[in-house]
C-alpha cells in the first residue's frame, strides 16, 4: 500500500488519540488516570493474548511440511528472490481455513513467518501455479501486510473506545464542555470504532491482496499461472461448501483477474519495448 494512503488512514486514530490526551492533560486526576487504566489494560492484554493464541493454534493443529519435500527449495528460491525471509511451511488444519475464511493458502506471523496450504493446494495445484500462489503469500511478508492491518485495526478501536469514554471526563465534576459538544466527541467515538471494523479493515484487505498480485506477477513476469490456481482454488471442496462464501470468493477472484490480466500485458509491452529499442 502507499505510504501516503496508509498515513492518511492512520492519521484518523491518532488525531483521535491527541483529543483524549487533551482531555486527560486539561481534566484529569488520578481518579481519572485509574479508571482509564481499569478500561484500557484488560482490553490490549485480552488482544494480545487472543493473538498469541491464534497463532499458537495455527502451528499446534497444522502438520509441518517435510524440509525434504520439493516444495521448500522453490519457496525458499522465491524467498532469496523477493528478499524476505524463508518461511516454514505447513498443511494447514481445515477447519482453521474455513473458520479463517482462507482460500488455499494464507501467511501467518509477524516477527517468524508460515505459509499454511490447504490439502487441496498441494494435490490440485500443478507446479507453476502453486509458486505463483507461494509468491502472492511472500508478497504479503515483503510489505508487513498482518502487521499494518494489526496496528491500524487497533488504532481504530482504541481510539475509538476512547474517545467515547473519555467525552464525559470533562463534566465530571463541573460542567465544562457543552453537552452538543460531549456528544459531537461520543459520536466520533462510535463512528471510529465501527468505522475501523466495517470499512477500513475490508479496505485494507482488499488493497493487501491487489498489492501481493501485482508483486508476484512482477516476480513472475507473467500473471497465467497466479489466475488459474486462484481459479483451483475458489473451486476446493471447503470453499464450494459455503455457498455464501464461493460466491464471495468467485466476485472477489473476477476484479483481481482483470488487474492481473492487465498487469501482465503492460509488463509483457515494456519487456518487449526493452529488447526492440528501434
Amino acid at each position: 500500500m502507499k505510504n501516503g494512503t496508509l498515513y492518511g488512514i492512520l492519521s484518523v486514530p491518532l488525531l483521535a488519540f491527541f483529543v483524549c490526551g487533551y482531555i486527560l492533560w486539561h481534566w484529569g486526576n488520578a481518579e481519572v488516570y485509574g479508571v482509564v487504566f481499569a478500561l484500557d489494560a484488560p482490553a490490549a492484554f485480552g488482544i494480545f493474548l487472543r493473538l498469541w493464541n491464534d497463532g499458537k493454534s495455527w502451528h499446534q493443529r497444522s502438520t509441518p511440511l517435510p524440509r525434504e519435500n520439493p516444495l521448500y527449495p522453490r519457496a525458499n528460491e522465491l524467498a532469496t528472490k523477493m528478499g524476505v525471509p524463508h518461511h516454514d511451511l505447513y498443511v494447514a488444519n481445515s477447519t482453521l481455513m474455513v473458520m479463517r475464511k482462507a482460500v488455499g493458502a494464507m501467511t501467518t506471523g509477524i516477527r517468524s513467518h508460515s505459509v499454511m496450504f490447504s490439502d487441496y493446494f498441494l494435490r490440485a495445484l500443478n507446479q507453476e501455479e502453486q509458486e505463483a500462489i507461494i509468491a502472492h503469500e511472500l508478497a504479503h511478508t515483503k510489505q508487513s501486510h498482518i502487521l499494518t492491518s494489526a496496528v491500524t485495526s487497533l488504532s481504530y478501536y482504541f481510539a475509538g473506545w476512547n474517545l467515547f469514554f473519555f467525552s464525559a471526563i470533562p463534566n465530571l465534576q463541573t460542567s465544562n464542555l457543552s453537552r452538543s459538544w460531549v456528544s459531537s466527541i461520543a459520536g466520533a467515538g462510535i463512528l471510529l470504532f465501527f468505522g475501523g471494523i466495517i470499512i477500513v479493515r475490508p479496505y485494507l484487505a482488499m488493497k493487501s491482496q491487489t498489492e501481493a498480485d501485482e508483486i508476484a506477477v512482477n516476480v513472475l513476469g507473467i500473471g497465467d499461472s497466479l489466475i488459474s490456481g486462484m481459479k483451483k482454488l475458489v473451486e476446493s471442496p471447503e470453499i464450494k461448501a459455503d455457498q455464501k462464501k464461493y460466491r464471495m470468493a468467485y466476485q472477489s477472484l473476477y476484479g483481481r483477474m482483470v488487474r492481473i490480466q492487465n498487469l501482465s500485458r503492460s509488463l509483457a509491452a515494456r519487456n518487449l519495448a526493452r529488447k526492440d529499442p528501434a
